[in-house]
Formats: structure tokens, sequence, C-alpha cells
């Protein structure tokens, strides 16, 4: 009777193990923040070192380091700027984007096509940062043929995200307020105001924890 108890225990326990493996195994993987972001409509996506930067209809622009939420964020001012191409080998090879105000420059070089609605480039900021292959992903709806429509990658979403990640501070209070809303759980909104310069912190910056 014992030795029957123990075959029995043995094939149950087996069952049992065998069941956890094929549960496991037909886990269907949860989604990240990220994947959910990129879901929703957007008007294109910038991935610059480990930040990813979609921009929305809206206007503002939503930011992740890595899969993590960082905030939204938007500019108070319009962002002023001259756009200047540079010819060499293929057109639009080298772009050059001026604040007209400051003579801070972006320059975006070593263009590479992706694909028909993706771009890998590299970029050089007037404050001595480099950025090595960023890629850009714009909406479905734009021509295939880039080099004859390449001012869909230079607009206030793309420069905004590049003069966001070259802040090496948002302000004390700003980034403390910033801070406080995620730890707290909430998604903190962020509008900021450039008028003397695009690599230094912002002017002024709100805080809107929803």
């Amino acid at each position: 009777m014992k030795n029957t108890y123990k075959i029995i225990s043995g094939i149950l326990l087996l069952t049992i193990g065998l069941y956890s493996c094929s549960t496991d195994n037909n886990e269907v993987p949860t989604e990240n923040a990220l994947e959910n972001e990129l879901a929703f409509e957007n008007k294109g996506v910038f991935e610059i070192e480990s930040n990813t930067y979609i921009f929305k209809e809206a206007g503002e622009t939503v930011k992740f380091i890595a899969e993590d939420k960082a905030f939204d964020f938007s500019f108070l001012n319009e962002l002023n700027y001259d756009i200047e191409k540079f010819e060499t080998k293929h057109a639009g090879e080298q772009v050059v984007i001026t604040n007209p105000e400051t003579s801070e420059f972006i320059r975006l070089f070593h263009f590479k096509e992706l694909n028909s609605t993706s771009l890998k480039f590299d970029v050089e900021l007037s404050n001595g940062q480099i950025f090595r292959s960023v890629i850009y992903k714009f909406n479905k709806n734009v021509t295939q043929k880039w080099h004859d429509e390449f001012t869909v990658a230079v607009n206030q979403g793309v420069i905004g995200a590049v003069i966001e990640i070259s802040q090496f501070e948002m302000g004390d209070e700003c980034g403390a307020a910033i801070a406080h809303c995620s730890e707290s759980g909430g998604r903190p909104k962020v509008t900021m105001n450039k008028s003397n310069g695009w690599f230094a912190a912002p002017d002024t910056c709100q805080v809107e924890c929803k």
C-alpha cells in the first residue's frame, strides 16, 4: 500500500510540475510603459542614446528613459531657428540648425536611410556634445523620398528633444518638483521657457502633477 501511495504521489507531483511549466511557457509577456505609449497615435519618435521622445498630436513630447516614463514636456515659447543645408556627396548630408539670437547650433550629419519612414544620423551641438546613431521615425504618410523632403526631420519637436537632452539640469526647483511628482505616482507635465539660450537650464519651468 505504501508503494502504491509513493507511485501515485510521484505521478501527481510530476503532473503539477508539467502543468506549471506549461503555464509559464504560455504566459503572455506584459507590455511595458514605452510599448503602451507607442501604441497610441503620434507625430514621430526620436531615439537618442537610452532616451525615447514621442511627439504627440497635441504638441507635447513624452520622454522615456529606457522603458520608464520620465515626463511630458513642451516649450512655452516658439523656438526660433534658422536651417542651412550643406550638400556634399548626397543632398542634405549635413543640416545645421542655428539659434539666430545666440549663434548656438545643432548639426545633423552622417545620414543613413533605414527605411521609408526612418533615418539614422549623428548630432553635434555647439556646446561640444555629440550624439551618435540617433534614430528618427516619422509618420507613415511622409514621402519615401526623404532626400527631397528632408524638412520632415527638422521641426520644433526634434529640436526640442535635442535641447532637452542637452540640458545637464532642469534647475533645482523644477527637478525637485518632477522627482516629487514621479515618486508620488503622478505624471509630471513640464512647461519650459527658453528665451536666452538653448543649452542652459530653462529660464522658467512649470511642473503640473497629474
